[in-house]
């Protein structure tokens, strides 16, 4: 009896040790509709972050609002530090945008603390972005100016240093131990006119053709216990305009990108790709949802912010993939001051221990928990 236990000790330490503990923490949308840095607090969000230890950080896209001011007397009354730039229209104010936010002391000392990974969105050049909605007149010549090469040229000049560690392409995997793998979308540089119909027979891309076929690669032959998905546009929840979605749900229209996620979400079902996370922002309020795509086959996603912008609360959701809200965290009205604003600025905290189990909350700019849930690997 003793040999056996000696013979399966050893075996039960080293598999146990193989596998590392992991935390990181998301978020997105800083600095929008003049909600910037505070002259006293600057963004206190990054405070909270910072507290809860992450091995790193996601600034999931909206990281400037470079069609944006910050003025002197912020949206809530307070007063705050100004943005020394314009609407951007070159890439020097587009860099004074990145410098504004990237300067902040609290977010300082969390980047001095913890590796950072970013994507961008649509902010980082102008509202609802692509390749073919890139445009804004020039406030001298009133001429239409394309800003899409220009941002993208200041967004990697400034963030080369800081984030991504190397990584060259605006699309990139993160592997990060045996239980996770992050898989990184571009959901704006390759992506169709959001005016386009969605057709069967045509179908939209969001993520073109290339970074599509290595995005399903990527995934079905992952070896992580977790694959997360890191978009910066959400699933269900429409976005954009009518008529002119910028999301994956097409909502009451025909103008989203649903077809191309429907063909890769049956792809991973019909792999049978388990334990699949999407994390997403940009709506500027905090929800999840769990989705049923049938034959028991389901996945989770979890929305968060903003980390300091204005609060667009929103209960609509496309039906179309099955979604079972778990939470919804958003201000009934608009806060009538910044102190009152900041409870509701959010961030989304993952946790796997050396199992493979996972935690996640979403933790409010207070630094209190406003939702919490625990999800067990399924096994292969």
């Amino acid at each position: 009896m003793k040999a056996i236990i000696w013979i399966i000790f050893p075996f039960l330490i080293s598999t146990y040790a193989r596998a590392e503990s992991i935390r990181f923490a998301w978020s997105g949308d800083l600095g929008g509709q003049n909600v910037c840095r505070d002259e006293k607090l600057g963004y206190p969000i990054f405070k909270q972050i910072e507290n809860v230890k992450p091995d790193f950080f996601i600034g999931l896209g909206d990281m400037i609002y470079a069609d944006g001011l910050c003025k002197p007397i912020g949206r809530y009354g307070n007063k705050q530090i100004p943005g020394n730039f314009t609407k951007s229209f070159d890439k020097k104010n587009f860099k004074a945008h990145w410098r504004y936010n990237f300067t902040e002391k609290n977010f300082k000392s969390l980047l001095n603390k913890t590796e950072y990974y970013t994507l961008w969105d649509d902010h980082e050049i102008v509202n609802d972005f692509g390749p073919k909605d890139q445009t804004r007149k020039h406030p001298k010549t009133n001429k239409p100016t394309k800003l899409m090469d220009i941002g993208w040229e200041a967004y990697k000049a400034f963030n080369q240093d800081v984030a991504n560690k190397g990584q060259s392409k605006s699309y990139f995997k993160l592997s990060k131990g045996e239980h996770l793998e992050l898989f990184f979308l571009d959901n704006r540089k390759f992506r169709d006119h959001n005016e386009k119909e969605d057709d069967i027979k045509n179908p939209k891309t969001m993520l073109g053709q290339e970074q599509l076929s290595w995005f399903k690669q990527a995934v079905v032959e992952s070896s992580a216990t977790w694959k997360i998905i890191v978009s910066s546009v959400p699933i269900s929840i429409p976005t954009g305009r009518a008529n002119r979605r910028d999301g994956w749900a097409n909502y009451k229209d025909k103008t989203g990108f649903e077809l191309e996620l429907k063909s890769i979400l049956d792809y991973f079902k019909q792999k049978q790709v388990k334990n699949m996370i999407w994390i997403t922002t940009d709506v500027h309020f905090a929800t999840g949802f769990e989705y049923d795509l049938g034959d028991d086959y389901k996945f989770h996603e979890f929305v968060v912010g903003p980390l300091s912008a204005h609060f667009y609360p929103n209960k609509n959701m496309d039906s179309t993939f099955n979604p079972k809200r778990l939470y919804f965290y958003a201000p009934e009205k608009e806060p009538t001051s910044f102190n009152e604003a900041v409870k509701w600025f959010n961030f989304g905290f993952i946790e796997i221990d050396n199992l493979g189990k996972l935690s996640v909350s979403i933790i409010n700019g207070e630094g209190k928990s406003v939702f919490k849930k625990t999800l067990k690997a399924i096994k292969k």
